[in-house]
């Protein structure tokens, strides 16, 4: 099949989907919408593996943007899958059900959009456009903290967003169009790149824009909190780095590799003092938005890192939206403190399998293949004695205190009745974990073969 019309499926399957979710039958919505995600998944993976690259007035297919089509498409099917489940237990809804299935669909839509447009105007137009999308699906439960997120949410990111567009504004201003390729140097090149970091920056929760990032996921659905994760943060760090290639300098480099920096170490020392999963798990994300960054700052030496950077996304995908919809589940029998979920060994294997395997893998314990990312990008900084010391502190710092709540999880601390959940409701994150498994397999079976070859 030829790769446009996969390209063009890919966005269409989202916007007919969105359309018959409108039905009043939330049931129908939410099988057209896990179709259209399967859909989705198969034609970027298809799109991936042929590896060729597309060219259009509103499109641009690379490497990064097709492993970017199915890092979405991953999250958007495993999001849609686990949404059968979690929306049966919504007790009083903000909106109708049917409405969660339209934006969800719309979510992922503007996601495919953002990280495939050729403009960065229309790229920050469509990152706007989830920003609304987004917001709606954290409304859908009724509640005045749901409310209150949403709207600090669209405050913080939308003013983020404003900062972006200005640098938009001022790239098309110089370079005289707002395709991303283009090459800009001197003091406007660097006022460029600061207003982008700062903008887009927020998006992905980076230090110190990141504030709206607890709020909103400890408060979404757990499905959006597997999108916004595991997708949506990831594309606004790609368009930044659209804008990085086009306007990369020496000062740039060292402005964006010390807020990645910066980012890491934050998030170390908030993941200590958490008490509630998801907000544990939401500063876990900003720690891996984090890494990317800095991965993303040594694209400026070694243009290859980048790989990396996707490797960390993709793991992180899987890995995260199998603990936060795992934390979805957990919190509607009453689990939402860290210190009232002890014993998931007893409460299911399959459940404390997924916790343990998610928790090391999105920390970057080898053998997981986020190690490989990793390691990739911190062997680069050991030029940078100070920001190698401080970077890898803020590494070790996250990964034993989210693997140290995780094992208070999994291990028995004393006896206490333990609720009974049935597989059916956690499947989806417990399968998203085996992915992971495989996905290791597979990188390591690559890198390996290239080293030795």
């Amino acid at each position: 099949m030829n790769e446009l019309l996969m390209l063009y499926g890919l966005i269409i399957a989202p916007v007919i989907a969105s359309t018959i979710s409108l039905h009043k039958n939330w049931k129908i919505g939410g099988y057209i919408t896990i179709t259209a995600s399967i859909i989705t998944l198969l034609f970027s993976l298809s799109i991936f593996l042929r590896a060729e690259n597309i060219s259009t007035k509103w499109f641009y297919v690379d490497s990064t943007t097709a492993s970017m089509f199915l890092i979405i498409a991953a999250t958007y099917t495993l999001a849609s899958m686990h949404s059968i489940i979690c929306i049966q237990k919504v007790e009083n809804f903000y909106l109708p059900p049917n409405h969660y299935w339209t934006f969800l669909n719309i979510f992922a839509l503007t996601m495919f959009l953002a990280v495939s447009t050729p403009d960065l105007g229309y790229a920050w137009l469509w990152l706007e456009a989830s920003t609304i999308a987004s917001a709606v699906l954290i409304l859908m439960e009724k509640g005045k903290t749901h409310i209150e997120s949403a709207w600090r949410y669209i405050i913080i990111a939308s003013t983020g967003l404003g900062i972006a567009l200005l640098s938009v504004i001022i790239f098309g201003f110089v370079s005289g169009n707002f395709l991303w390729n283009a090459h800009i140097a001197g003091t406007s090149a660097v006022l460029i790149g600061v207003l982008a970091l700062l903008g887009f920056g927020t998006k992905a929760g980076l230090f110190p824009v990141h504030t709206w990032l607890p709020d909103a996921h400890g408060t979404a659905p757990a499905p959006v909190s597997a999108m916004l994760s595991g997708a949506l943060l990831p594309s606004a760090l790609i368009v930044y780095y659209r804008v990085y290639l086009a306007v990369a300098s020496d000062k740039l480099f060292i402005i964006t590799l010390s807020m990645g920096i910066l980012t890491v170490i934050i998030a170390g020392i908030l993941l200590i003092s958490q008490r509630k999963l998801k907000r544990l798990l939401a500063y876990s994300t900003m720690d891996v938005m984090g890494l990317a960054t800095v991965g993303i700052a040594l694209t400026y030496y070694n243009p290859a890192l980048i790989y990396f950077v996707l490797l960390l996304f993709g793991l992180h995908a899987l890995a995260k939206s199998a603990l936060f919809l795992t934390a979805g589940t957990l919190k509607r029998v009453g689990l939402d403190e860290i210190s009232e979920i002890r014993d998931l060994v007893k409460i299911s294997p399959a459940m404390a399998f997924t916790v343990v395997v998610s928790s090391l893998a999105v920390t970057g314990a080898p053998p997981f293949a986020m190690f490989i990312g990793e390691f990739g990008i911190i062997s680069q900084l050991t030029d940078y004695p100070l920001a190698f010391a401080a970077f890898l502190t803020g590494l070790v710092l996250s990964f034993l205190a989210l693997n140290y709540w995780m094992v208070q999880m999994v291990f028995p601390s004393e006896n206490r009745e333990t609720p009974k959940i049935k597989f059916k409701d956690y499947a989806v994150p417990f399968f998203a974990s085996l992915s992971m498994v495989i996905l290791s397999i597979v990188a390591y079976a690559y890198f390996l073969w290239g080293w030795f070859v």
